[in-house]
């Protein structure tokens, strides 16, 4: 038997000596409870310590007796199939207490992309977690861990924000803002062509944060805006990802290598060129040059697309005119900068 005390606010027995109700999280004192005797707790299975003071708390506690912080909910079992790695079950041991690790959203050159749910904030959070190949690569690391910084010290409504980088042992993660929704690449995939006033309004918010990045600490150029680096969340919002490489983190890190092809070749650098086969894209429901990669490299030099408005004949004048002139292969024939673009088509 152990003296407890009896909560005003729920009637449950609350063990003498905590200032807070382990079943409602309300502050209980002497004067207002009374003292009677029933037996101690038995901890259970499910017992845990308060993610706040380490303070011990049984299974049906719901609130820490000690400071009054919720109890934590239960991990999730994982068992999504793409989590049966290495890599997956080290992030979930690494993160363990702080992030309940959910499933993988994807994959890419650098590495994996995890969903997962920060505990304490009670949100959903992104974890992008280098590829295990890469690890032996000091370079490699390094230019991951400049895409977090790179990208934590932007902060645009329209760029995803980054809010903490780690590491664990040969772990190397970040965590940033999770968009609940798919990026560009799949909407055009299953909807393109677009809605010009579509088209405009995603132009619009990803040519002011391209914009942004470029006029922030001695410009920020992405170098690989492309369908799948933008996200599109269930309001409509478009948001840049994917700053891994770069062009303001591979100067200030010597990471930058002479005569490297840096992006993705349907959507070759620069910013303003990339985003106008974006926009070319979404109106045409195709990039502009397909075939061999060889191809279209030659292509992005030497061929001029085929006119808009022959293959969108509804297509407004001025958004046609705009989205080719950022497609000019001469540097000087684009647009200034990204605003005057965007503005030129009406976003």
């Amino acid at each position: 038997m152990a003296d407890t005390i009896t909560c005003k606010s729920c009637g449950k027995a609350v063990a003498a000596g905590d200032r807070f109700c382990p079943a409602c999280g309300t502050a209980v004192t002497l004067p207002d409870a009374t003292v009677i005797a029933q037996p101690a707790h038995d901890p259970g299975t499910n017992a845990t310590q308060c993610v706040k003071c380490g303070n011990p708390m049984d299974r049906d506690d719901e609130f820490c007796g000690n400071c009054g912080t919720p109890r934590p909910e239960a991990p999730t079992v994982v068992s999504h199939l793409s989590l049966r790695n290495a890599q997956a079950q080290h992030l979930i041991e690494a993160t363990k207490g702080e992030f309940e690790v959910i499933q993988q959203l994807g994959t890419g050159a650098m590495g994996a992309v995890y969903l997962a749910k920060d505990i304490a904030l009670s949100r959903k959070v992104a974890i992008k977690v280098i590829a295990s190949n890469l690890l032996s690569d000091t370079t490699m690391i390094s230019r991951f861990r400049l895409e977090a910084q790179t990208v934590a010290s932007l902060r645009h409504p329209n760029i995803v924000n980054v809010h903490a980088v780690r590491q664990s042992q040969d772990l190397h993660y970040f965590v940033m803002e999770f968009i609940d929704g798919p990026p560009l690449r799949n909407i055009v995939k299953s909807h393109a062509p677009l809605d010009v006033d579509v088209v405009k309004a995603i132009l619009f918010q990803i040519g002011s944060a391209l914009s942004y990045a470029h006029r922030t600490g001695g410009g920020v150029i992405h170098r690989d805006v492309k369908p799948a680096n933008i996200m599109v969340d269930r309001e409509g919002d478009s948001f840049v990802t994917d700053f891994g490489i770069s062009k303001i983190a591979e100067a200030q890190s010597g990471l930058t290598q002479t005569g490297a092809t840096i992006g993705t070749p349907e959507y070759m650098s620069p910013d303003q060129y990339a985003l106008g086969v974006v926009a070319y894209e979404m109106l045409c429901g195709h990039t502009p040059f397909t075939g061999s990669q060889y191809f279209i490299m030659v292509a992005h030099t030497s061929e001029a697309p085929k006119p808009i408005r022959e293959v969108r004949p509804d297509c407004p004048p001025q958004v046609a005119d705009a989205v080719e002139r950022m497609l000019a292969k001469v540097p000087e024939e684009r647009w200034p900068d990204l605003d005057t673009a965007v503005t030129a088509m009406g976003g």
